[in-house]
């Protein structure tokens, strides 16, 4: 072999290294993208104990839809849809105020199921604050799927949202709107009936929610 054959044969032995490791970040890259945008996993057994685990799941982005005079209601363990009257449910918010869906009726719902341990619901908090923030008559309704309290309420000392944060202990609400993965949001509007849901965090949150409340009468 010349010797410039060998030069070229060792220049690319060295750059294959390099090339594999570039390949590698690219990867991760992109699995951190479509991981924010995705949501984390759940794995709810309707009607019985749930269990949440990290990962990544499909999202699907449902946008408003109008409000339909044939109104069903989902049964228990069903997935909820766009027309259904909003499975009613109690609850204790962590600052010991108490009330139910049925009460809130006359306002528009965001109802929000998230984690602390699920990076996409943390990451689109603050686009629901903002929200929150622009339109008061907003109720924000943030059940936390975290096993602990103790884990949401160390989660909500770092932060100063002003949502109604729920700890849905048993996953008794999550049982109510079954899906599999989270973020998972619902909006409802003045009626009690759902107009919109969404299955993972959409790529611009703020605007995508703030157009399915506007169409729910906000």
């Amino acid at each position: 072999m010349s010797k410039a054959k060998v030069k070229q044969a060792s220049r690319e032995t060295s750059l294959n290294p390099l090339a594999t490791l570039l390949a590698g970040a690219v990867v991760v890259l992109l699995f951190l993208s479509l991981s924010l945008s995705a949501g984390c996993t759940t794995s709810q057994s309707p009607g019985g104990a749930n269990s949440a685990s990290q990962g990544s799941s499909p999202a699907t982005d449902n946008s408003a839809g109008d409000n339909t005079t044939d109104v069903g209601t989902s049964a228990p363990g069903e997935r909820v849809k766009e027309g259904d009257a909003a499975p009613d449910f109690f609850f204790a918010t962590l600052d010991g105020a108490t009330s139910s869906l049925a009460e809130l009726k006359g306002e528009v719902v965001l109802l929000n199921f998230w984690a602390s341990w699920c990076p996409p619901c943390v990451a689109e908090m603050p686009d629901i604050e903002r929200l929150r923030v622009a339109y008061p008559n907003l109720k924000v309704l943030a059940v936390s799927l975290d096993v602990e309290e103790a884990e949401m309420r160390a989660f909500i000392e770092e932060r100063e949202y002003g949502f109604a944060w729920i700890h849905d202990v048993g996953y008794r609400i999550a049982n109510l709107y079954p899906e599999s993965a989270i973020p998972y949001t619902i909006i409802i509007n003045r009626e009690g009936i759902i107009t919109a849901t969404f299955l993972g965090s959409p790529p611009d949150p703020f605007t995508t929610y703030e157009s399915a409340i506007q169409a729910a009468g906000i």
